[in-house]
């Protein structure tokens, strides 16, 4: 029955090491907020990606992790995912480092508030700051070809009737 019981023991720790291993190196981050907004977990990966420690954040208001000015938008959406169990609410915001600076990150929140294991808000959220970069180099692209288009419509419309008597 010892042995059982050391065995077990010792399984369960791999299994934590496994898992915790897992979730430093994942780029997304998974946070847990109890119902009154108080960050109850956050994964130790927000080192990595955005220079705190979970400690500085857990029993904090998770307002502190996100800039003032998208905040009412934020909090609103998180009394609305609370009116409902289970219910999923996807949003993007920008978020504060801890060095002062800011990014754009998507989130997605989960009411689980009634789950025993969980007990809050489970959030997954990363970093779309190089999305948020390619989206915009696209728009500058298509204005510059439009513009190219717009101002140039005998060179364009000489093509055309070329192409059309072919």
């Amino acid at each position: 029955m010892a042995f059982k019981l050391f065995d077990a023991n010792k399984q369960l720790a791999a299994s934590e090491i496994k898992q915790q291993a897992m979730i430093s190196n994942i780029s997304d981050i998974i946070c847990i907020i109890d119902a009154y907004g108080i960050v109850k977990y956050i994964s130790s990966n927000i080192e990595k990606w955005f220079g705190w420690q979970p400690d500085d954040l857990i029993g904090s208001n998770a307002g502190i992790m996100f800039h003032p000015e998208g905040l009412e938008y934020l909090q609103k959406g998180f009394y609305s995912l609370l009116e409902k169990d289970n219910s999923t609410k996807t949003v993007e915001a920008i978020y504060k480092c801890k060095d002062g600076s800011s990014r754009p990150i998507k989130i997605t929140g989960t009411n689980l508030v009634n789950e025993p294991v969980i007990n809050g808000v489970l959030l997954n959220y990363h970093d779309i700051s190089d999305r948020r970069q390619t989206e915009k180099a696209l728009k500058e692209s298509e204005a510059n070809y439009r513009q190219l288009y717009e101002n140039s419509p005998a060179g364009i419309y000489g093509l055309i009737s070329v192409m059309e008597n072919l």
